[in-house]
């Protein structure tokens, strides 16, 4: 595909339909990373992180450590049940995503700073 192409046929659509990407852009429309839409994002964001380093180009893959960013916006909840997801697709063997894996089920919540507790 040429420069510019996907985006020159993404406004040819818009301009034949202007409505056929609404319910994409009403659910992107006031993403807060508080609630559970971007949340959901996020999540798929990290499948898509993995999925791109297992079968993308190499200049497509992202490092542990970008990786790492985005998991510490995750919320726990969200975290564990991408987990199980995972494991229920049975793919938590797969080599690409264990580093995920392993992120997503830390204890620790890298967004909070930990309080030590006084002996």
């Amino acid at each position: 595909m040429a420069p510019g192409e996907l985006r020159r046929r993404f406004k040819a659509v818009l301009e034949r339909d202007p409505d056929i990407y609404k319910s994409v852009f009403l659910f992107l429309d006031g993403l807060q990373p508080g609630n559970l839409k971007y949340q959901r994002l996020l999540a798929a964001h990290l499948v898509l992180m993995v999925t791109l380093n297992a079968f993308g180009y190499d200049y497509q893959r992202t490092a542990p450590e970008g990786m790492r960013c985005i998991v510490d916006l995750v919320e726990p909840a969200i975290r564990r049940n991408l987990v199980v997801l995972v494991s229920q697709a049975h793919l938590e063997r797969h080599e690409d995503i264990q580093p995920l894996m392993a992120m997503l089920a830390a204890e620790t919540d890298m967004r909070r700073p930990r309080v030590r507790k006084r002996a």
